[in-house]
Order: C-alpha cells, then structure tokens, then sequence
C-alpha cells in the first residue's frame, strides 16, 4: 500500500507543477511540450509476443536538461490458446523526471516515471457453448527508460525511446516498451 500512496503523490506534485501558472512563463525557448506517438509493449508474462498502442503526453522543462513529464497510453493485443482466445489491455498514466543531455540536434535522455497501470484480460472460449471471463485490474507501476530526442524543424523532434515497467500486481510482472513519438515544443 506505501508504494501506492508514493506513486500518488508524484503524480500529484508533478501534475501540479505542470498546471502552475508560472510554470509555462518561467522559461521561454520551448519549456512545454506535448507528444504523441507509438508504442509497442512487451507484454510476455501475461500473452506472449507484443501489444500496439498508443501513448500521448506532456511535459515542463523548466532548463535545458531537465523535465517533469506526464504519459498515458493504452495498447491491446490478441492470442489463440487452443480452444480458447485470450484479449489484453494495458493502459497506464505515469509522471516524473526526464534528465537530457543535449548534443547539437540530439537530446538522449533518462527517465523514471511512476503512477497506474490498468491491465483488462478477457479470456474467450471458441466452440460451443460460447463462454467469456473478464478480469481487470488497476496498479501501482514505475518505468525506468531513456532514449533520444532529434530536433528535425522548429519545435518539433521525434522521440525514440526504450523502458523497462514494473507492475505491482498480486503477481508482480514486467514490461519492455519501445516508444516511437513526435515532440512538439511551444517557443
């Protein structure tokens, strides 16, 4: 329950900071941005082989090389298990820091977010009687990642980027998530 509690609060405390007044007008050159892309999930320990979905965010980044940055993303996936079929959902909100090391028009950076994953299972027989199970679930869950920013024309960088998640479930489990965005930054 501790982990839970430490995950809403950075939630708040970094939503908080991204809707403080000052925060859009204490930098100029780009301190807020908002994103939009891809993501495929690594998802192994629940179906095998990898959901595709999608992930939007934004982010304050009060310098140059660091940030306080808001996901959501969702994605789902499919698998035939016999006589059975079997549906996934992950949908997840995490905030935190993003730490970047710009080098000309590249920005690689690290990140540890923390916040909630969802994960909705339906399992589905495929021969008669038609039968269906639902389960769902929302947990505790932290990212750690990183990847790079490319500036390719005025305020707007594609993102690629790699994460390691760990779900607090009743049986904990892991995820790997590459990231494929578009980043535009307000001047």
């Amino acid at each position: 329950m501790g982990d839970w509690r430490l995950g809403q609060a950075t939630v708040l405390g970094v939503g908080l900071l991204l809707m403080s007044p000052g925060g859009g007008t204490a930098q100029e050159n780009g301190s807020l941005e908002i994103s939009g892309g891809y993501a495929f999930l690594g998802s192994s320990e629940i179906v095998d082989g990898h959901s595709a979905g999608w992930v939007v965010g934004g982010a304050w980044n009060p310098t140059s090389w660091v940030g306080l940055g808001v996901e959501l993303g969702r994605s789902g996936q499919q698998q035939d298990v016999g006589l059975l079929e079997v549906g996934a959902r992950f949908g997840s909100f995490h905030a935190g820091p993003r730490l970047f090391i710009p080098v000309g028009r590249l920005r690689p950076f690290a990140q540890i977010l923390v916040g909630r994953t969802e994960v909705d299972l339906r399992v589905r027989s495929t021969f008669a009687p038609l039968s269906v199970g639902d389960a769902f679930e929302r947990r505790f869950s932290w990212q750690l990642g990183g990847g790079v920013d490319v500036a390719v024309d005025r305020g707007f960088t594609l993102r690629l980027g790699f994460d390691h998640r760990r779900v607090s479930a009743a049986d904990p489990f892991a995820q790997q998530r590459v990231l494929t965005a578009v980043v535009y930054r307000f001047p």
